[in-house]
């Protein structure tokens, strides 16, 4: 049962949005002109990965055995879990675009 919460809470947010923050610094580089990949695949995949984690955590709420109060509280902390790795995404994927962008005059940041 505990595994469940973890897998919701932790494990799926961290594995579905966190490889994209991690790959959106990587792809920065302020010598180049890599602004258009940093916006590109960090973004998206950071909304992505955040969606993916709160599907995540209603199906393991739905398919594992348990009292309909855990549900209904492990979908709720699900849209929780699933908004703060979004708002922590976001930040971290904003950190590395301003970083790649290092003062251009065209920077849509």
């Amino acid at each position: 049962m505990r595994e469940s919460w973890f897998r919701a809470l932790v494990l799926y947010p961290l594995l579905f949005v966190g490889p994209w923050v991690a790959l959106s610094w990587l792809l920065a580089e302020p010598e180049e002109d890599g602004l258009v990949a940093v916006l590109g695949v960090g973004f998206w995949g950071v909304i992505a990965g955040s969606f993916a984690s709160l599907v995540a955590a209603v199906l393991v709420a739905t398919r594992r055995p348990m009292p309909g109060r855990e549900r209904v509280l492990l979908v709720v902390l699900g849209v929780l879990v699933s908004g703060a790795a979004l708002v922590l995404g976001m930040v971290g994927w904003f950190q590395a675009a301003k970083y790649d962008c290092a003062d251009q005059y065209e920077c849509p940041i």
